[in-house]
């Protein structure tokens, strides 16, 4: 493997990035024309961005099947391509990594003792407005959030995501979002700054900011918990986004029309780059021995691993990539 990539939360992954002999490997492993352009792209740019294109790839509709225009082609007969909305299939794999990565850096920066857990539920009659203006509010929380750690001499890191309310979808079949919140809610061996109550009338007023009703104050019955993390901040959320790309399906199966985030996750810019800053690149040299190195030592470093593969027509597959998760996710922290 020509390169191999670290994340904070321990994932690992190592693809080929050199060219290699198209014509010799379709001999071999007897590829298709689709195979070969997917292992090609694989070895120049990588796994990950190679699949990263492949999934925002449209293949264009041939010229000679379209249904121009002006032709005496009936409108119904016209070809039509149905987009899936953007967070249709829920939370991506890429952003669940980069909401892991967050919260590990979280919880060894600061400890979980220092952590808040905040979640957010939706009262009945406000999930009409409240679903239509999701991102905004989402956006005015965060800033609100943000001035108050920092006037609380807090840091304003923070990882926000939005999950189906599944307890709720089985019980009266509502699909209603609810939101969770990891932020530093005090400082080291020091009290805590915000309490529920605070949480909940700044969610509330957010909210409310959307509603065309008026006493809306008096019938808000949402539940807002903020508690404090006991075991991995990672794996906490990695629950709660779990069970959200399951829900997703379940509520769609039952109503279609159902409201879908655009984002299921938000992190503030200072996280955001702090995630990128702490994934360890290796290459070349460096890349091969390391990835030598995990595999023979596979059973006491990793948890899993697993090889990516194209399949092939004579059933062996050709392997493009490997990809698994460290036991210890500061193992890497001191390799240079």
């Amino acid at each position: 493997m020509d390169i191999l990539k670290v994340y904070p939360s321990g994932r690992v992954s190592a693809c080929r990035r050199k060219k290699f002999n198209l014509q010799a490997s379709s001999r071999v492993y007897a590829l298709s024309e689709q195979q070969e352009w997917d292992s090609n792209q694989v070895h120049l740019h990588g796994f990950e961005t190679a699949i990263a294109a492949k999934n925002a790839l449209k293949t264009p509709i041939p010229l000679g099947l379209s249904s121009v225009a002006n032709l005496s082609t009936p409108s119904e007969t016209c070809t039509k391509r149905i987009k899936t909305a953007r967070g249709g299939k829920g939370i991506s794999s890429f952003a669940r990594q980069r909401v892991k990565d967050a919260a590990t850096i979280l919880e060894k920066k600061y400890g979980r003792e220092q952590l808040s857990f905040i979640t957010h539920t939706i009262p009945d009659h406000a999930i009409e407005y409240v679903h239509s203006n999701w991102e905004k509010i989402l956006a005015n929380l965060r800033r609100r959030y943000v001035r108050a750690l920092q006037s609380s001499g807090l840091s304003e890191e923070m990882v926000m995501v939005s999950e189906y309310q599944e307890s709720r979808f089985r019980e009266t079949g509502k699909a209603v979002l609810h939101l969770h919140i990891v932020l530093v809610g005090r400082k080291k061996y020091g009290h805590w700054r915000r309490d529920c109550e605070y949480y909940k009338e700044h969610w509330r007023e957010c909210c409310e900011e959307y509603s065309n009703q008026s006493e809306e104050s008096e019938k808000w019955n949402a539940a807002t918990r903020v508690e404090s993390i006991r075991k991995s901040c990672a794996n906490y959320l990695g629950k709660y986004m779990s069970k959200g790309v399951r829900a997703i399906s379940d509520v769609l199966a039952v109503n279609p029309n159902a409201f879908i985030p655009s984002s299921w996750h938000v992190l503030t810019q200072r996280l955001r780059t702090a995630v990128k800053r702490a994934i360890r690149h290796y290459e070349g040299k460096a890349a091969s021995q390391l990835f030598e190195w995990l595999e023979a030592s596979a059973t006491e470093l990793l948890k899993f691993n697993r090889y990516i593969k194209i399949p092939t027509t004579d059933g062996r597959g050709l392997i493009v990539g490997w990809f698994g998760e460290l036991r210890d996710s500061s193992l890497f922290d001191s390799v240079a």
